[in-house]
């Protein structure tokens, strides 16, 4: 595997960053099941915001891991309903709970850009 860019991680930790501070519950569960599973992950992630102090240490951890990095799982960072490594790993090391991750989110490193799919079957955006 190619290595990263570092302008490649620098817009992957960035938009990581942004996103657990404020982030989408979108699993595609259009119902009133779905619409109460929205509510209470909202809800949860709300009482755990994390502080400026744990970005800035998840910012420093994901970065190096990234830069690190012999493989990544399939040339990306996922999260279903929990992130995984490297993401999850950052994440805990900064005291970001997991709950403050987006559901259904996909992130790929092709060529020199960096793809995002945020949310249930959301379209492919280049960040």
């Amino acid at each position: 595997m190619k290595k990263l860019t570092t302008e490649q991680i620098e817009k992957a930790v960035n938009w990581w960053a942004c996103v657990v501070q404020s982030p989408k519950f979108d699993n595609g569960d259009e119902s009133s099941t779905g619409g109460t599973g929205f509510v209470l992950a909202t809800m949860a992630a709300d009482n755990c915001k994390p502080t400026q102090s744990q970005i800035d240490d998840f910012k420093k951890y994901l970065r190096v891991a990234l830069k690190n990095a012999e493989t990544l799982p399939y040339r990306g960072l996922f999260c279903d309903y929990h992130p995984e490594p490297p993401l999850s790993e950052a994440a805990e090391k900064s005291g970001i709970s997991e709950m403050n991750f987006p559901w259904k989110t996909r992130m790929w490193f092709r060529d020199e850009k960096v793809v995002v799919s945020y949310g249930y079957r959301a379209e492919l955006v280049e960040i």
